[in-house]
Parts: structure tokens; sequence; C-alpha cells
């Protein structure tokens, strides 16, 4: 499982590469977008919760039906409806914010680097096996140790695309500030 830290920092990115194509450039509408983009990002894990609930553990029911395609589509299309409009364009956003999150676990696995991830059944509940990457780009956290050194260390890696995405979302908004002078 990635940190919410690398789900946080596509949802930062995701959002601003949208805002530099929209042509209102208002900062209030980037910043909306990007928090919108980070809770829609890291929504999948909302899993996490409903385990803790259902079962007493964490991770006894992650990497779920929230981790899916069709779970990514269906509240695309959810939010579509319940904003009442035909923006085509903003619910192919939150699928891609949805669906991030399941491409980051996809990718993520016990080193970095050419070792298996740990899979994702990213098509379930129309095939029921997990798809894995022959390398990882993400280190997941140990569960049996949250603020094990092993994790600590990979929340510094994490950090480094943080600013990266922080760096990207900083030039989207001086870019809108200057183009609205």
């Amino acid at each position: 499982m990635a940190t919410p830290i690398i789900h946080a920092s596509a949802g930062i990115l995701i959002t601003s590469l949208y805002f530099l194509r929209v042509k209102d450039r208002d900062p209030i509408l980037l910043y909306r977008l990007t928090m919108a983009g980070i809770i829609f990002a890291c929504l999948p894990d909302i899993d996490l919760l409903y385990s803790y609930l259902l079962t007493g553990s964490v991770i006894a029911l992650h990497f779920g039906i929230t981790h899916t395609i069709l779970f990514a589509i269906m509240v695309a299309l959810m939010v579509r409806l319940l904003s009442g409009g035909s923006i085509l364009k903003r619910t192919l956003l939150i699928f891609m914010l949805i669906f991030s999150h399941v491409i980051i676990d996809g990718l993520t696995g016990p080193e970095r680097g050419f070792t298996d991830s740990v899979g994702i059944k990213a098509l379930a509940p129309f095939f029921n096996w997990a798809l894995v990457s022959p390398f990882t780009l993400f280190k997941g956290v140990v569960h049996a140790e949250w603020f094990g050194y092993e994790n600590m260390k990979t929340v510094l890696i994490d950090m480094l695309f943080f600013v990266f995405a922080f760096g990207f979302f900083l030039y989207a908004r001086n870019n809108s500030i200057n183009n609205n002078c």
C-alpha cells in the first residue's frame, strides 16, 4: 500500500495539469480543484475505515471494490449526476484522480525496482485476478511497524514526490496570476 503522500501528490499533479488547460484560470478555482483532487485521489482508501469498523482490522478489506476501475467509473458518474451538469471534462478528471490511486497501488511493492508489485484486482468484479507489475515505483508501508525505520525512509522519499507536485501547483498558480494581470 502506497502512502497517502503519494496519492495526494498525484491529485495535486493531475488537478494542476487540468487547471493549466482551463481557459478561465481563477486561482480560487485552482485551490478548490486541488483540494478536491487530493480527496478523490485518496478516496479508494475509504475501505480502510469501513474495514476497521466491520472487522477490527484496518487492512482486512483493503484492496477491494474501491480499488477497481468500476469504482472510479461509478463515483465519477455519480458526481456528474449530482452536480446536475454534462461536464464531461470534470467527469473524466474525477475518474483519472480515482483511477490514479489504483495505478499507484498497482505499482507499489515491497521494494522499488525490478521486483513484482503486490498486484491489484483493478478489473474486479468482472475478472478476479490481480494485475501485477514486473517493477515497482513506490515502496509500500510495513503494516507491522508503522513508525519503524523502513516506513520513515519511505515517507521521506515520498515527500520528494510531494515537493515536486507542490512545485508544479505553485507553477500553475503563478501562471494563472500572471495571465490575469
